[in-house]
C-alpha cells in the first residue's frame, strides 16, 4: 500500500474527515428532509420485515411503500442492529469514505504512475463540499458513489482480464446502485449499449446475458411496488419530482417561483388528486407532461441550464444547511442576475461575506477544471477507450438525470470519475499556459 499513496496526503484524507465529523457532532446537521424516510425504512424492516418510508400505521400511505429504494435503508437496519444511534451511521459512513478515496488512489497510482491524484483527492475534499457534507449526513448519495466506484473496479479488471466474473460483478453492483437511489433507473438504456459495444469486442455472450441484471431489478422491485400500490412503478417519488422540477422549471420560468409554487399546490389539491391513489398518480403525470409538452423550448431551456447548474453548483444551498447560524444571502447568484441583471449581481454581493465568496469563487474554479476535465476524457489516449466510454457515459447519464433541479448533491456519485482525467487536464494546461508564455516573450 505504501508505494501507491503517499502517508501525508492519506493522514490529511483522514483529518478532512475527522474535521467534519466533528462539525457533524457539533451543529447535529446530519438531517436532510429525506432522512426521516430511509431512518423509518430501517425502523420498520427491524419491527415489521417491510420496506415503508414512514411511521408505521394501521392505515398506510400507499406512495410511502415505494417512495425509496430499500438498500440504504437496509444498510441502516444493520448499523442499528450494532447500536441503535444515528450518529454511528455516520460515524461508519466516514469510515467507508476514506477507505473510498484510499482504494481509489491506490487504483489510479497502480495503472497511471507519475500523475499525483492525491493532490486533487484533498483539493475535491475541501472545494466539492458537498461530498463531505453528504458522507455526514443520513441520506443514500455515498452509499451509491460507493456502489458504482466498486462496479468500475470490477468492470476495470475484465478489460484487464476477459473474465466473465468480473462483468457479472460489475452489472450486480450496478444493479445495488439502482437499489439505492432511483436515479440510476433508466441507466440500463446506455449499459445496454455499452454491453453490445463490449460485445462486439470481447465475443462473450455473458456480456449480454449479464445485462439484464439491471432492468431486471427494476422490474421486480416495481412489480412488488405495483403489489403494495396498484401502481407498477419503480419509486413514487417520479411523479411528485415530475411536477416539482421539470413541469415546476416550465411554470417557474413563465410565472415565477410564488406563482409557480401556487398553480403547483392547486395541482395537488384538485379533486383529481382525492379519488385513490392510482388516480392521484396517474393525474400528476398526465398533468406534468401535459406542462411540460406544451413548453418544449422552455423545458429545454430549463433543462439545459439545469446541467450547467449541476456541473457548476458551488453548494450554496448544503453549505447553508450544514453549518446554521451563517446569514443566508437573499438567494442564488443566478437567480439574483436573472432578476436584475447586472444590478442582481451587486446586490448578490452587498448580502455575502467576502471570505465566505472566496471560498465559493474558488469552488467555482475548481468546478470549471472538473467540466473541462470530464469533456476532455473522451480524447485522453492514455486511458483505455473502453474505460473512456463508460466514464462519459455515466457523467453524462447522472448529469442529465439530475437536471433540471440540478442538486449538487446528486454529483457526489461520480466525483472519482470526474478526477481520473484530472491530472492530465492540468498537465495539458500547464503546457499551453508555458507555450503561450514563449509566445509572448518572442513578441
Amino acid at each position: 500500500m505504501n508505494q501507491f499513496i503517499n502517508k501525508k496526503y492519506f493522514a490529511i484524507i483522514i483529518l478532512i474527515h475527522f474535521i467534519y465529523l466533528c462539525f457533524a457532532f457539533y451543529f447535529g446537521q446530519i438531517y436532510t428532509l429525506d432522512s426521516e424516510e430511509y431512518l423509518y425504512t430501517a425502523k420498520n424492516l427491524l419491527n415489521h420485515g417491510v420496506v415503508y418510508n414512514s411511521i408505521w400505521s394501521d392505515k398506510h400511505i400507499p406512495e410511502l411503500f415505494t417512495l425509496r429504494p430499500p438498500l440504504y435503508g437496509i444498510f441502516i437496519f444493520f448499523i442499528n442492529l450494532i447500536h441503535n444511534s444515528d450518529f454511528l451511521v455516520i460515524i461508519i459512513q466516514n469510515i467507508l469514505s476514506v477507505t473510498l478515496w484510499i482504494f481509489f488512489i491506490i487504483w489510479f497510482n497502480k495503472n497511471y504512475t507519475k500523475k499525483n491524484i492525491e493532490l486533487f483527492v484533498i483539493i475535491a475534499l475541501i472545494f466539492f463540499p458537498s461530498q463531505m457534507i453528504e458522507v455526514n449526513s443520513i441520506m443514500a448519495d455515498l452509499l451509491l458513489e460507493i456502489l458504482l466506484f466498486i462496479s468500475f473496479l470490477f468492470l476495470y479488471k475484465f478489460h484487464s482480464s476477459t473474465r466473465s466474473i468480473y462483468i457479472i460483478l460489475f452489472n450486480l453492483f450496478l444493479a445495488m446502485a439502482l437499489l439505492s437511489k432511483p436515479i440510476m433507473l433508466y441507466f440500463w438504456i446506455p449499459n445496454l449499449l455499452y454491453s453490445i459495444y463490449l460485445y462486439s469486442k470481447n465475443k462473450n455472450i455473458v456480456i449480454l446475458i449479464s445485462f439484464f441484471l439491471l432492468p431486471s431489478i427494476s422490474f421486480f422491485w416495481s412489480l412488488r411496488n405495483a403489489h403494495k400500490t396498484d401502481v407498477f412503478m419503480y419509486s413514487s417519488a417520479k411523479s411528485q419530482n415530475l411536477l416539482d422540477f421539470n413541469a415546476g422549471s416550465v411554470l417557474k420560468f413563465l410565472y415565477g417561483d410564488k406563482e409557480s409554487k401556487k398553480i403547483i399546490i392547486d395541482i395537488l389539491n384538485s379533486p383529481e388528486t382525492k379519488q385513490g391513489y392510482v388516480q392521484k398518480t396517474n393525474f400528476l403525470l398526465d398533468t406534468a407532461s401535459t406542462i411540460i409538452k406544451n413548453n418544449k423550448l422552455i423545458y429545454l431551456y430549463c433543462h439545459v441550464k439545469g446541467m450547467f447548474n449541476f456541473m457548476l453548483s458551488t453548494c450554496r444551498m448544503e453549505l447553508i444547511e450544514f453549518f446554521p447560524g451563517r446569514p443566508a444571502e437573499v438567494t442564488s447568484l443566478v437567480e439574483e442576475i436573472e432578476k436584475r441583471g447586472f444590478s442582481g449581481f451587486k446586490n448578490y454581493l452587498k448580502t455575502i461575506n467576502p471570505i465566505y465568496l472566496g471560498y465559493l469563487f474558488s469552488i467555482l474554479i475548481f468546478n470549471i477544471l472538473l467540466l473541462i476535465s470530464s469533456v476532455s476524457l473522451i480524447a485522453n489516449k492514455s486511458i483505455n477507450i473502453s474505460i473512456r466510454i463508460f466514464i462519459s457515459m455515466l457523467i453524462l447519464y447522472i448529469c442529465f438525470m439530475a437536471s433540471p433541479a440540478g442538486y449538487s448533491r446528486f454529483k457526489v456519485c461520480i466525483i472519482p470519475f470526474m478526477l481520473i482525467n484530472m491530472p492530465f487536464t492540468i498537465e495539458l494546461i500547464h503546457q499551453y499556459i508555458m507555450i503561450f508564455k514563449q509566445k509572448l516573450k518572442n513578441i
